[in-house]
């Protein structure tokens, strides 16, 4: 009996659809995720591309990349980056981690910003935010993409572009089995596992 006691959370869980619940967060938090990429994008430097994802308040994935592959000469200089001076990443660390640390400071999130994105991303029900999103569209590049947990071997983001997209660019991005609009500026995108499709479930 106690062990299906403690199943029954795991079955619960399991059944959870996120591919639905995307779409249901959104409508009941926008406010909440506005809030965030606002705040995101004020704090965020320019020619740096950031990715933070809490796995606890105090642990956190975080990456770093140049925003302009092509343009060397925006590129930000630190000793952190890689032998390509490219990139930077430090995986499930404690925010007391010396190497994350100097990461942090090179953009100077301090523990205040930190915890601001925190409580941001939980009253969204997000776990993660970055400004380094990649789209099939080549002419119109998006703001932020926010991820939505799941508990599967699979992720969805919101994407949030900084305008509405004109028609031409929705059916584009549509077309795509990786993208489902929620509205002419915000859309969800579904990635797989490793050696899984990226494809949403009824796109397939």
């Amino acid at each position: 009996m106690k062990k299906l006691l403690l199943l029954l959370p795991l079955l619960i869980l399991s059944c959870r659809d996120a591919t639905k619940e995307v779409f249901v967060n959104y409508n009941q938090s926008t406010n909440e995720i506005f809030k965030l990429a606002n705040y995101f994008s004020s704090i965020c430097p320019h020619n740096l591309s950031i990715y933070i994802k809490f796995n606890s308040r105090t642990n956190i994935d975080f990456a770093l990349q140049q925003k302009n592959f092509f343009d060397k000469s925006s590129w930000v200089k630190s000793a952190i980056f890689d032998e390509d001076g490219q990139f930077f990443q430090q995986l499930n660390k404690n925010l007391s981690n010396q190497k994350l640390v100097q990461g942090l400071q090179l953009i100077q999130f301090n523990r205040q910003k930190l915890d601001s994105l925190y409580l941001f991303l939980k009253n969204c029900h997000c776990n993660s935010i970055s400004n380094a999103v990649t789209t099939p569209l080549e002419t119109k590049s998006a703001s932020i993409s926010l991820g939505f947990p799941t508990n599967d071997f699979y992720s969805l983001d919101y994407i949030i572009f900084d305008s509405d997209l004109d028609s031409k660019r929705i059916d584009t991005l549509i077309s795509n089995c990786s993208f489902k609009k929620i509205n002419n500026k915000v859309f969800v995108q579904y990635r797989g596992p490793a050696f899984g499709s990226d494809c949403f479930p009824d796109k397939r």
